[in-house]
């Protein structure tokens, strides 16, 4: 069974040579000359395909030029030995934040992400179109697309109550904004419906119809992470909005939303049954077990730990809180009671203090587990500084949840951290380790990855394992260091229809 499989992925490896100066499928495969970048010996794997070989590969122009069994003798400018590690497509963050954007790109690419998709939770960059020409202008590390977010648009449109819905003229104006965004490149829009409860569903709808118009998608933080009945209608307005929209929709970080209670499986329950009646939902999670946000934020209304079904004691700061030029608490310290809670609170939105920022160690590891499982979730960070997840969450899914604890297997996380999100927005020359796709790389050891970040002062820690991450063929990380100097990274602006196919 041994030589049929050892000679089955020969074969393989035998049909995928190419090395060509344009790397094109259409012609035909001629060995020789000099590859920008060749490696050497490694665990080939290719989730797209399912495919694993012992192979080197060359890239030659951004793309992968040739895929052969070792020994072929392929030439380099540089070579990376990669005997015992795995060659992998690089991942593909489907839910991040910009923030300082040097700042977060650079713990990504860290941390293997070679693409990231910004403006999620309603939030992000505005006007897109010039955040992407700055980019451009400026370069990056990583590969940036953006979608709009309807927060930004609700503020631009003159909305100020996050407890209001927009007037007829507001979302007249939101409408045009909009389609000026989706013009501009955008990929769909997100909701943060949870920070501007106000809004109702069909504000929501007539935005994502824009999307539609444009070929967009849409992708939401659900209006609550209530663990009972409010919870359950937020996860199913979720379902009726990709459903009466009819364009794909991505249900933000459910661990954070779900992973508190039964909700969770109830939701992937219903998830599954929309999808097989045709309705393109899918989800994210990141690799923590504690969420993230603003203690001034509408989430930690009156009534949060009801909601949340958490207390005090689960709630740390990320930022010091400071009382009259006092330390009250430092970063990392949790609260004593909700009388605490609500008094820092009333300060922050009082501006008496600046926001200090929360994490709540609320997800229930079992619950984090069927997420994680589920056939239909994809790995997303959804990473801010100050929280682990920023610096280490696919570290974290590859080490803790795929190797320690045998969650899933590695060619299906690979899938679910790179593959399923190209499948689902489109990205057809990302996620893949197969000819001619963008040489977007992350070459790590399996046996050791493993996320470093911690909650507190070590938050931005790089993770151990990822040894060799390349952007557009660009060697962006060489043992485990960032190689100065290097921004191979490019914006993408949706020019397609959003397939929503993970």
């Amino acid at each position: 069974m041994r030589k049929k499989a050892s000679w089955i992925f020969t074969l393989a490896a035998l049909m995928m040579i190419l090395v060509l100066n344009g790397c094109s499928r259409r012609e035909m495969p001629i060995l020789g000359g000099e590859f920008d970048i060749v490696i050497k010996n490694g665990r080939v794997m290719d989730p797209g395909t399912r495919t694993e070989m012992l192979a080197d590969v060359g890239i030659r122009n951004g793309r992968l030029c040739a895929i052969v069994p070792p020994g072929e003798e392929l030439e380099g400018r540089d070579v990376i030995e990669a005997r015992g590690l795995v060659v992998a497509p690089g991942f593909i963050d489907i839910h991040a934040h910009e923030g300082k954007i040097e700042v977060v790109m650079q713990a990504h690419v860290l941390d293997g992400v070679t693409t990231m998709i910004g403006g999620n939770c309603g939030g992000g960059p505005y006007p897109l179109g010039i955040y992407l020409d700055k980019l451009d202008q400026n370069g990056s590390l990583i590969n940036y697309a953006g979608l709009s977010g309807h927060s930004t648009l609700r503020e631009q449109a003159g909305v100020k109550d996050r407890y209001a819905a927009a007037t007829p003229k507001q979302l007249e104006e939101m409408v045009r904004l909009a389609e000026q965004e989706m013009t501009a490149g955008a990929l769909g829009i997100s909701y943060g419906i949870a920070y501007v409860p106000g809004t109702p569903y069909e504000e929501m709808l007539v935005l994502a119809r824009v999307a539609a118009k444009y070929g967009g998608m849409t992708a939401a933080h659900a209006r609550s992470g209530e663990i009972g009945q409010e919870g359950i209608d937020s996860f199913r307005e979720m379902i009726r909005l990709a459903q009466d929209s009819g364009i794909p929709h991505e249900f933000s970080h459910i661990g954070s939303t779900l992973g508190k209670s039964d909700n969770m499986d109830k939701f992937l329950a219903e998830m599954a049954q929309a999808r097989a009646r045709g309705v393109r939902i899918s989800a994210d999670i990141y690799s923590y077990l504690a969420t993230g946000g603003a203690i001034g934020s509408a989430i930690a209304d009156p009534g949060f730990f009801e909601r949340q079904g958490c207390r005090p004691e689960d709630i740390e700061v990320v930022r010091a809180v400071k009382i009259d030029g006092k330390i009250l608490m430092e970063p990392g310290s949790r609260f004593k009671d909700e009388a605490q809670f609500y008094s820092v609170r009333e300060k922050i939105l009082s501006r008496e203090i600046p926001e200090s920022g929360m994490m709540a160690h609320v997800i229930a590891p079992d619950k984090a587990k069927l997420g994680i499982g589920s056939p239909f979730v994809m790995c997303g960070s959804d990473g801010t500084p100050g929280h682990p997840r920023l610096a280490g969450n696919f570290s974290r899914f590859l080490g803790y949840w795929t190797r320690e604890q045998g969650v899933v297997d590695l060619m299906t996380a690979l899938s679910k951290t790179s593959t399923q999100a190209a499948l689902f927005l489109g990205l057809s020359n990302k996620g893949r380790i197969d000819l001619g796709a963008d040489a977007d790389v992350v070459i790590f050891n399996p046996a050791t990855i493993k996320d470093k970040a911690g909650f507190g002062q070590d938050s931005m820690a790089p993770p151990e394992g990822i040894e060799y991450v390349i952007v557009n063929g660009k060697i962006t990380v060489s043992r485990a260091k960032l190689v100065p100097g290097v921004l191979a990274g490019k914006t993408i602006r949706r020019t397609w229809a959003i397939p929503g196919t993970a």
